[in-house]
């Protein structure tokens, strides 16, 4: 399932409009009167909102060797946390922020960045959890980010 994300109305809107689930970045009480409104004017069936918990990783992969895997794509998550950190730094309350400054500080976070193995995955799914995956994440080349989108899938049909 595809799912749009996003902090402000205009983001719900546009997810209620195009009929798909919205992952909100922070809680906001008129986000999903937003996404509820446009999903009814435009007549989409709204999929709903998700406020994600505290301590909920927005960006997972699934490797059976998640240190391997971190020496492999560790990089490239870091770019986006990186990033993403840059742009919201005055934003108090977004929920996929870290500011770590290297690999290893990202992965010792095990934060919104996480890579984990397949039966961390399972568990994690069976208690009701989304997996947030972002295979492209960072510019990760598509041969890479492919395997670990089919580590994810074998997952999820353990389900």
């Amino acid at each position: 399932m595809l799912s749009y994300g996003g902090g402000t109305e205009a983001a719900a809107r546009r997810a209620g409009r195009l009929g798909m689930l919205f992952i909100a970045e922070a809680h906001g009480s008129t986000l999903e009167t937003a996404y509820q409104e446009a999903a009814e004017q435009a007549g989409t069936v709204p999929l709903g909102c998700i406020f994600p918990p505290a301590g909920v990783p927005l960006t997972v992969f699934v490797a059976e060797d998640p240190d391997r895997a971190w020496a492999e794509i560790g990089e490239y998550l870091l770019l986006d946390a990186k990033s993403y950190g840059e742009w919201n730094n005055d934003r108090a309350g977004t929920a996929a922020v870290s500011f770590a400054t290297t690999v290893e500080q990202l992965k010792a976070e095990r934060g919104h960045y996480q890579i984990v193995t397949p039966d961390e995955a399972y568990t994690y799914m069976a208690n009701g959890n989304p997996l947030a995956l972002q295979p492209l994440i960072g510019g990760l080349p598509v041969d890479t980010a492919w395997q670990y989108l089919e580590a994810a899938a074998s997952v999820s049909a353990r389900t």
